[in-house]
């Protein structure tokens, strides 16, 4: 149950962070990759669905729930890390933001690799929470893409 606290917390940091970016322009040398980047991060999530399925038809028998649920709160911190980079990248002479964004690439990192081994995500999450795992995933999806989009023009 720590663990989905945990999870619920940083998705709210992640918030956060994308909030601070708010009036503070970006640094027009980087503003061209920021943007290509930003771009393959908002298609990624579909791309990786793709994967997982083939992964789960052909490869991944048994356990879907879990599997799937894992898969997807997994990949959700992993890109909640690759967008704090990103927000590095483009705001690279703002001290304050690369140090919240530093914080966010950490705390991310820590918890998708301690949550990497299904076992362990098992014992963490799932055998808590069970089909509840999804709606945590799909709430860190939307807001994901909510601050990606609400955010992008700004």
């Amino acid at each position: 149950m720590l663990m989905t606290f945990i999870i619920l917390t940083i998705t709210i940091y992640f918030i956060f962070c994308k909030y601070t970016t708010c009036g503070v322009l970006p640094q027009r040398e980087t503003e061209k990759v920021a943007t290509k980047l930003r771009n393959y991060l908002l298609v990624a999530p579909s791309f990786a669905l793709v994967v997982f399925v083939i992964l789960f038809i052909t490869v991944l028998q048994g356990r879907f729930y879990e599997r799937s649920s894992h898969a997807l709160l997994v990949l959700m911190l992993w890109l909640y890390a690759t967008s704090s980079y990103l927000e590095i990248i483009r705001f690279y002479k703002n001290k304050k933001l690369i140090v919240f964004n530093i914080i966010a690439i950490f705390i991310s990192i820590i918890f998708a690799v301690t949550l990497t081994p299904l076992d362990r995500f098992n014992a963490l999450i799932y055998s808590h929470l069970q089909m509840f795992s999804y709606s945590i995933g799909i709430f860190m999806l939307i807001v994901y893409y909510i601050c990606n989009i609400k955010f992008r023009a700004k």
